[in-house]
């Protein structure tokens, strides 16, 4: 006979998925069809300096990626983030910067991909982590 649950299976497994989320050193947000966050873990919310609970709603382009490393605008029409959701193109990309809420950047590298639910995408995926070390370390090897 199986083991009895203290709650059902479908709890079980929110709960486990918020455990994982929130236990990775990597930035993961989910963003919907508007580009609004629907969810940050604390890793994302600690390397962007803000609370997670801030994030909701916002657009996270505004809150993230609105600046060229160089200071120039960054149009949300070539934004690779959005353009996994609007235009099904997911990506990787390790040659950016994403910008805290104090207005300093830190390179990054993150990749965004396509949430589908029953064919239809829902969203976005975006996962990051800060690669100024990596970068510092290969700039020492250059």
């Amino acid at each position: 006979m199986p083991a009895s649950r203290p709650f059902p299976l479908s709890e079980l497994w929110r709960d486990q998925i918020g455990l994982l989320l929130e236990s990775t050193g990597d930035g993961i947000c989910g963003i919907d069809m508007d580009g609004k966050c629907i969810y940050a873990n604390r890793a994302a919310a600690d390397m962007l300096g803000y609370e997670p609970a801030h994030m909701l709603g916002h657009n996270m382009h505004d809150l993230m990626h609105h600046t060229h490393a160089d200071g120039s605008h960054y149009s949300i029409d070539s934004c690779p983030i959005f353009k996994a959701f609007w235009q099904g193109m997911p990506c990787r990309i390790d040659t950016d910067v994403l910008w805290r809420s104090d207005g300093t950047s830190f390179p990054a590298e993150y990749s965004s991909h396509p949430i589908i639910d029953q064919g239809v995408v829902r969203g976005a995926v975006v996962t990051f982590i800060d690669i100024s070390v990596r970068r510092r370390e290969q700039d020492l090897l250059q």
